[in-house]
């Protein structure tokens, strides 16, 4: 008869580099670098956020030259918001790449983090 073996830490102490658990804590990270990179933004970049009606399907635009976000008001704020930022973080990545970055940030994003960054996002109207 085989006894109940207990299982041992070795297992979490020798994790492959290509676990589920190193990537998310990896895209944790990268996502927290993001938001915090945004209240940076926001609170050094006061007037920075523009709101106004945009024609067309574009909802929101980064201006490089400006260092500028146009949003149209009629839009959700946050997603467009953070979207936009990414531009400004990655400005050789294509639109694809964005958009992408964009829907991992807003899965992982708390109420507490969105409340914050629409709080900072409101000092940076112009």
């Amino acid at each position: 008869m085989r006894k109940k073996t207990k299982k041992s830490n070795l297992s979490k102490l020798h994790t492959p580099p290509d676990s589920p658990d190193i990537k998310q804590k990896q895209q944790k990270k990268e996502i927290d670098f993001i938001i915090k990179r945004l209240y940076v933004y926001l609170k050094t970049h006061p007037g920075c956020i523009f709101l106004k009606k945009i024609s067309g399907s574009c909802v929101g635009y980064y201006d490089d030259a400006e260092e500028t976000i146009t949003i149209d008001y009629r839009c959700d704020f946050v997603p467009t918001l953070i979207h936009e930022f990414i531009h400004h973080m990655r400005p050789k990545w294509n639109e694809k790449m964005v958009i992408r970055e964009e829907k991992k940030v807003m899965k992982h994003l708390t109420g507490i983090q969105c409340r914050n960054i629409l709080r900072a996002m409101v000092g940076s109207l112009y």
